[in-house]
């Protein structure tokens, strides 16, 4: 993507480097490195050179070395005529290095069973990508920008433990989120 990395690296000119954050030691190392800001966006470019953000660095989940996008897995979740929303999160595993679970929040009066959505899933995304467990829950939190609240979801899995596959209890805090 030479193109848009051009586009993004050129520094608007009488701008001074403390506003692009050269000296932030928080950004170095990290965000910024070599003179690119590196955003954790991960995308591609059409053939019209469009450039279409598909998923977060920090959300991938890689299981047995493939990489999972918990959006493609979402929307094949929310297809399902039972299903309001869905989200999706990778939990470590001994075995896999991550696995995929599905947190997914029921219409109102539906009766999906996490065998079924386990089933649906797999006949549209594979055999890879499919959540290994669904857990029901009422509603699943956003942020601010209404973007999915992954953050909540992976401190509500890891509060619960795996043996809980039904709601479970919240941890501390959850509800203020939601």
């Amino acid at each position: 993507m030479p193109h848009v990395r051009h586009g993004l690296n050129r520094r608007p000119s009488g701008r001074r480097a403390r506003q692009w954050g050269e000296h932030e030691p928080d950004l170095e190392g990290t965000t910024l490195v070599g003179g690119e800001l590196r955003t954790g966006d991960i995308g591609c470019v059409d053939d019209d050179g469009y450039l279409h953000v598909v998923d977060r660095k920090k959300d991938l989940i890689i299981r047995g070395g493939f990489n999972v996008f918990p959006r493609d897995v979402e929307y094949a979740l929310d297809q399902h005529p039972d299903v309001t929303r869905s989200c999706v999160v990778g939990r470590p595993d001994a075995r896999h290095g991550e696995e995929v679970v599905a947190f997914v929040q029921l219409e109102p009066g539906g009766t999906a069973s996490a065998e079924e959505l386990v089933e649906w899933a797999r006949d549209r995304v594979g055999r890879v990508k499919y959540p290994r467990e669904i857990r029901f829950v009422d509603d699943i939190p956003v942020t601010s920008v209404l973007k999915l609240d992954r953050k909540a979801m992976r401190a509500r899995l890891q509060h619960a433990g795996r043996t809980d596959h039904a709601t479970g209890p919240d941890p501390p805090g959850f509800r203020d989120k939601c």
